[in-house]
């Protein structure tokens, strides 16, 4: 059995990719919904900070709430996303 720089035998080449991928408990998806949870509170609190939830009656200043907290980083470079 020959093995190449890979570590992949000559019987195992190429590598089946079909086969289902075990994550182990508490993997990666854990953690990038936990991220996604911090950036979600993260913008929460700066559209807050700014202004973005007061008057929320109508539409415009919902969407602008709501662009507030999924593109929090532009408040933070000073970019106004109150929509008029």
């Amino acid at each position: 059995m020959t093995v190449g720089h890979s570590g992949y035998t000559c019987e195992q080449w190429p590598p089946d990719y079909g086969q289902e991928i075990l994550r182990p408990e508490g993997g990666k998806g854990m953690r990038s919904g936990l991220g996604s949870v911090i950036y979600l509170v993260i913008g929460v609190f700066l559209a807050s900070s700014h202004h973005y939830f007061e008057h929320v009656r109508t539409l415009r200043p919902v969407l602008s709430a709501l662009l507030a907290v999924g593109l929090w980083p532009l408040l933070l470079v000073g970019i106004n996303l109150h929509i008029k």
